[in-house]
C-alpha cells in the first residue's frame, strides 16, 4: 500500500490524500480524499496504471453526490526520480481542473520533527508541516486546524480511544508496572497513526510513574478497531508503599496526563490527552 499526501490548486484549492495498491502489471487501485479550503470534503475510488514515470488514473464513485459535485475525473502525475514526489494535473467532468503535487510518506515510521518547515500553534494544539511549498500554507493551516480540532474533540469524548482494561502487575517494592489496554476506532475514513503518548500516571491522587505506548499504532481507513497498550513503570518507593496499602483497603483510581501525537495525511498533530479509570488488581 502506498500513501501520498499533497495539495491541489486551480478551480479548487486544498489537501488531497491518495492511497493505492500496485499490482504486478503496474495497475493501481485505491481511494482519494479531498479537503477544500472552503470546507468541502470529497472522496472517491481511483483506478489506473503506472507507465514509466507517469501515473494516469480515473476517479469515480465520488461522494457526496449532490449538485455541483463531480461524479468522475482524471489525474495524470509524473513521478520524480527519487520516487517521493508526484506532480501533474487533475480534471473533473464538471470542468473543474488544476495542478497538484503529492509527497509519499510512510505511516509505519515516525516523521522527523527536525525537518518541519513550519509549526502551527493553535492554543495547545501543535501541527507540524513538512515538505510543502509555503505559498500553500494558508490553505493547509485552515484545513488542518479544523481536522485537528475534530480529532481532539472526538478523542476527548471517547469516540476514538476506548479503554479495554487497566491493571497493576509485577507488584514489588522495587518496581511495579501498570498496563492500560485500549482500542482505537477510525471515524474519518483516512489512515492515521498514533505515534506516541509520553505521559505520567497518578494513582489515588499521587504521581506514581511515567510511560508511553508500546509501539506505533497504525489505524486503517476502514474503521476497524486497532488495539494498543500503554505501559507505566512505577518506581517511587513511597508511592508503592501507599499502593500496597490501598490494595487491601480500597480501589486504585488512576489518571494519566501527557501529549498524544497522531500522524494523519502526513501531518503530525499533538495535543494534551488524559485517561481515567480504576486499576484491576492483577
Amino acid at each position: 500500500m502506498e500513501s501520498w499526501t499533497g495539495i491541489i490548486s486551480g478551480t479548487n484549492r486544498g489537501l488531497v490524500f491518495l492511497n493505492f495498491e500496485i499490482s504486478e502489471e503496474n495497475k493501481i487501485v485505491g481511494t482519494l480524499r479531498f479537503f477544500d479550503a472552503e470546507g468541502i470534503t470529497l472522496s472517491g475510488k481511483v483506478e489506473g496504471s503506472i507507465k514509466g514515470n507517469v501515473l494516469e488514473a480515473k476517479l469515480f464513485d465520488v461522494s457526496p453526490r449532490q449538485e455541483g459535485v463531480p461524479t468522475e475525473g482524471t489525474i495524470i502525475l509524473t513521478i520524480s526520480e527519487d520516487q517521493i514526489e508526484m506532480k501533474g494535473q487533475w480534471r473533473t467532468n464538471i470542468d473543474t481542473q488544476g495542478d497538484c503535487v503529492l509527497y509519499k510518506f510512510s505511516i509505519a515510521t515516525k516523521p522527523a520533527m527536525t525537518e518541519s518547515n513550519l509549526t502551527l500553534e493553535t492554543k495547545d494544539i501543535s501541527i507540524f508541516f513538512c515538505s510543502f511549498n509555503k505559498k500553500h500554507i494558508e490553505d493547509i493551516i485552515k484545513i488542518m486546524t479544523e481536522i485537528a480540532k475534530s480529532i481532539r474533540q472526538d478523542t476527548e469524548s471517547d469516540k476514538i480511544i476506548t479503554i479495554i482494561s487497566a491493571g497493576l502487575k509485577s507488584k514489588s517494592f522495587g518496581e511495579s508496572i501498570v498496563e492500560i489496554d485500549f482500542k482505537i476506532d477510525n471515524p474519518y475514513g483516512i489512515e492515521f497513526t498514533v505515534i506516541n503518548y509520553p505521559s505520567k500516571i497518578s494513582i489515588n491522587g499521587k504521581e506514581a510513574g511515567n510511560g508511553n505506548v508500546d509501539d506505533v499504532i497504525m489505524v486503517n481507513s476502514k474503521g476497524n478497531e486497532s488495539k494498543g497498550k500503554i505501559r507505566y513503570t512505577l518506581s517511587n518507593s513511597k508511592t508503592l508503599i501507599s499502593l500496597f496499602g490501598s490494595l487491601f483497603s480500597g480501589k486504585l483510581e488512576y489518571e494519566t496526563e501527557g501529549k498524544l501525537l497522531i500522524n494523519i495525511m502526513g501531518f503530525n498533530i499533538e495535543f494534551p490527552y488524559s485517561m481515567k479509570g480504576v486499576l484491576i488488581k492483577i
